[in-house]
C-alpha cells in the first residue's frame, strides 16, 4: 500500500497526471463499455443530435447533459453524469439533469453505461481517499468530502460533482479506440 501511495504522490507532485493500472474494473466491463460507446458513435447523426443540449438542438430543454457534435472540440462526445438518478434534483442547475439516451439504445446498452459508471465512481472513491491520506488531508474535511460524494450516489442518487465522458477522436486511430 505505501509504494502505491508512494506512486500516487509522485506522479502528483512531479508529474501532473497519473495512468491507474491494477484498479479493479473488469476488462470485461471496460471492454463492453468500448463496444457500447461504439455503437453509440455509429448512430446516425440526427439520433445523435436529438440528444443534444438546445444550445446545438433548439428543440431540446437539457442545456449541459447529452450528445455534443465534433464540431464543438474537434471531437464528438457525450456527456453524462450520475446513471442512478432518473429526475432533475435542482431545476435551477444545469449540472442535475438527468441523462438522455436515443430510444434506439437497448436497456442492456443503458445498463453497460450505468454499471461502468459505478465502477469508476468507486474508484474515483478510492483515488480521492488515498490523495487525502498522501497530502494529510484534516480526517474530518475529508470524511465531510467523501460522506458527501458517496452517501449522495449510494443513498439519495443526487451526485452532481461526478461525471464520465464517452468521446470519439475524429481521425487517427483513436476514432476506432475510444
Amino acid at each position: 500500500r505505501r509504494n502505491v501511495l508512494d506512486e500516487i504522490h509522485r506522479a502528483c507532485k512531479d508529474i501532473g497526471f497519473m495512468s491507474v493500472v491494477g484498479h479493479g474494473v473488469s476488462q470485461d466491463l471496460i471492454h463492453q463499455m468500448e463496444k457500447t460507446s461504439r455503437q453509440f458513435f455509429k448512430l446516425p447523426k440526427h439520433v445523435k443530435m436529438s440528444m443534444a443540449p438546445k444550445k446545438w438542438n433548439p428543440e431540446n430543454s437539457n442545456v449541459y447533459r447529452g450528445y455534443f457534435p465534433a464540431t464543438v472540440f474537434g471531437k464528438e462526445g457525450l456527456d453524462m453524469s450520475d446513471l442512478t438518478r432518473t429526475t432533475q434534483t435542482d431545476p435551477d442547475c444545469h449540472l442535475t439533469e438527468i441523462n438522455k439516451f436515443p430510444e434506439e439504445f437497448s436497456q442492456a446498452q443503458r445498463d453497460v453505461f450505468s454499471d461502468y459508471f459505478r465502477e469508476i465512481h468507486k474508484l474515483g472513491v478510492k483515488l480521492m481517499k488515498a490523495i487525502f491520506e498522501i497530502f494529510k488531508a484534516d480526517s474530518s474535511t475529508a470524511s465531510s468530502i467523501l460522506r458527501n460524494v458517496t452517501s449522495r450516489h449510494i443513498v439519495d442518487t443526487n451526485l452532481t460533482s461526478v461525471n464520465i465522458g464517452v468521446m470519439k477522436f475524429e481521425g487517427g486511430r483513436n476514432a476506432e479506440e475510444t
